[in-house]
């Protein structure tokens, strides 16, 4: 072995010492040993980090592909698309923006999400069918919880843009 490779040897607890893949010293003997085994073995070699992450995707796949094949089973590539959705209810979707926008103005969904499922607890709100009268008494409701945090203007700001997605603006 050259001083090289013994300088980049690490001791493991065990009292195994193991090359460390991810040291750029090393990665030059790794390539060439890895394209060693390749030929060697006649398989894929894909040069990885567990660290990085690098080449992990790819290598796994090619693994299950060598499996497959061992196996006798054909390889079937899936096309992945977008399965489809059911069309989301407007008053669902003005509900769900209400409730992102108020958790947003109050610094976060940790501090604001209390209190919108207390005030849709009070207005009466089902999240997955909201009526047009529910979702005005959260605005209200919402507008009322503001007072304690914001000036006068900013919260008619925020109800007069709530009550606009409830008519229909985006």
């Amino acid at each position: 072995m050259d001083a090289r490779r013994v300088a980049t040897r690490r001791p493991r607890p065990d009292g195994d010492r193991r090359d460390k893949a991810d040291l750029v010293a090393d990665r030059v003997w790794a390539e060439d040993y890895l394209y060693f085994l390749g030929q060697k073995y006649t398989c894929p070699a894909i040069l990885t980090s567990a660290r990085t992450g690098e080449h992990v995707e790819p290598a796994f796949k090619s693994l299950g592909e060598q499996i497959l094949q061992g196996a006798g089973h054909p390889i079937r590539r899936i096309v992945l698309v977008t399965p489809p959705q059911e069309p989301i209810d407007r008053l669902v979707r003005v509900t769900d923006k209400i409730m992102t926008d108020f958790c947003y103005e109050m610094g976060g969904v940790e501090t604001g999400m209390p209190i919108v499922k207390r005030q849709l607890g009070l207005a009466g709100i089902d999240v997955r069918a909201p009526t047009d009268v529910a979702i005005r008494s959260l605005i209200e409701r919402l507008a009322a919880v503001e007072r304690d945090f914001k000036g006068p203007e900013e919260i008619q700001e925020n109800r007069e843009r709530r009550l606009a997605w409830l008519g229909g603006a985006d």
